[in-house]
This record gives structure tokens, sequence and C-alpha cells, in this order.
């Protein structure tokens, strides 16, 4: 089978990840990054920073627009026999029913935010031929969407990429994750924050691979002082970052009820002792 899987490749880098999944299979695949700045975007961005909405929303729409139109070349050139997209928020659904009319494929969606988090995004989902989900709590109001066809699918992690090393431990903590306060994250980043903030201020020895952690600087000071990278970082940056540490601190996002982050999956892979709340 053809398989085109689409989303962004910062996103645990999971179309890749599943990309090498499908090939396990004898699926031949073709992964498209949609990722893509656009002027639109950048005009959206600065256009939110000076609180103008209207405008903001309106390259908002322009930037979707041109994301979708570059799926579909994507589509046309690739004629797969079916299509998988990683979380699909960026997509309307305008866009996916006429991928499915003009081609006659199904597309199916990997939903691993909660489609609560967007305004629009119930609605965006609602023309998938089948949605898979890594938390079954979302999978009643999904329901309604796509009667029939919500799926649960929880998440693991690339064996390749998470494994134990034999090096030293330089850490007392390690941990993994978005501390941006900016929606959706908001609620993930205080929460983290406030747990990482409790060992920094006891002096341990603390590594963080934490997008965004500038942001919380101003409520949590002690974390300024913590080894830290304000980016994602790669799979096999942050397996080294579990085999040097003594403890991984695994602190899932309040929006995942049941579900597993991914985060579990690989520290348990790289054979890392581990914190991180009962589910």
């Amino acid at each position: 089978m053809k398989i085109l899987i689409a989303g962004s490749a910062w996103h645990d880098d999971l179309i890749n990840v599943c990309a090498y999944g499908f090939r396990e299979l004898d699926h031949e695949v073709t992964v498209f990054n949609d990722a893509i700045k656009t002027n639109e975007q950048t005009i959206q961005k600065i256009s939110n920073r000076l609180g103008i909405t209207k405008i903001a929303t309106l390259f908002e729409q322009k930037h979707r627009e041109a994301i979708s139109q570059k799926l579909e070349d994507a589509v046309n050139i690739c004629r797969p026999d079916f299509i998988f997209v990683i979380n699909g928020s960026i997509y309307p659904a305008a866009t996916i029913a006429r991928i499915r009319r003009k081609y006659r494929i199904p597309v199916a969606a990997y939903i691993i935010d909660d489609p609560l988090l967007l305004k629009d995004w119930l609605f965006d989902v609602s023309q998938y031929s089948a949605l898979f989900v890594i938390d079954k709590s979302w999978m009643g109001y999904l329901e309604y969407f796509v009667p029939g066809g919500v799926h649960y699918l929880p998440q693991v992690a690339d064996h390749r990429a998470f494994y134990p090393t034999n090096i030293s431990k330089k850490y007392d903590f390690c941990f993994g994750g978005t501390l941006s306060l900016r929606l959706p994250n908001a609620p993930s980043g205080f929460l983290r924050a406030q747990i990482l903030n409790v060992l920094a201020e006891k002096k341990y020895k603390i590594k963080a691979f934490a997008p965004g952690i500038e942001e919380v600087f101003r409520y949590y000071p002690a974390l300024r002082a913590i080894q830290y990278s304000n980016k994602y970082e790669s799979h096999e940056a942050l397996n080294m970052l579990y085999n040097e540490s003594k403890i991984t601190v695994s602190i899932h996002s309040p929006q995942f009820k049941h579900g597993i982050s991914p985060r579990v999956f690989e520290a348990a892979f790289a054979k890392s002792f581990q914190l991180v709340e009962y589910k």
C-alpha cells in the first residue's frame, strides 16, 4: 500500500517514527512535513503579539489555505492509497473532504492533543474517515463527529533512538517537555514549572530540554539556575539526557486524563529511573 504521512517533524518526530513503523510492515511511505513557514504565518504571529485579533485570524486562515494546497499537491504527486495525518489541526474540514472526494481514498487523523484546545478543531475532524486518539477520555465527544470511526491508539517510543548507555550520571534530575505559557500549553507550563521549581530551590542539579522555559522565569526565578535548552532537541540528545541523569521526571499535561505521554516510554526504553504520576 502507498501511504502518505502528513505532520510536523518537531512534534516528537512522530511522522518519521510512524513512517518507520509502516515501512516495517512493507508499505511504501511518503512523508509530508507540514511545518512550513509562510508570510501569512509571520503576519499572524505579529498581529497576535500586537493584539490585532481580526488581522491575526485572517492570516491564520490564509496560512491554513497555503499548507492545505501544498498537501493537495503532495497527494497529487504521490497518489497514495491512504493518508495518515498527525494531529491535523492545521487542515480545514473542507480540505479533507475535498481530498477524500477527489482521490477516493481514506484519510485518518492521529489525535495527540485534546481537540477541545482549539475553537474549530472539533468541526475540522468531522471529515476524516477515522480518528485514532491517545487518550480514551476524548473518544466520547469525538464519536459525535465521526460515528463508529474513533479508535484508541497509544503512543510508545522509537526503540532505535532510546536505549541504555554506559555514560556516567552528571545530573540529579532531568526533564523533557514544553514549559511555554502560551495557549494551549499554559496549564502544562505552570504545572511543570511548579514541580521543577521545588527541586531547583532545593539546589538539586537539573538539566531540562524545555521549550518556553524563559517564559516562566518571572514566576519561578529559581529555574534560571538550572542547565536548560529553550528549544526542541533531537531524540538522540534526549536519550543522552535520560542516560546521564539519576532520575527522569515525567510530568503529563493536564489535558491527558488517561493517555500516556511518549516521554514515559522513551525514558523506559533508556532504562532510566523515572518519577511519573500514576495512570
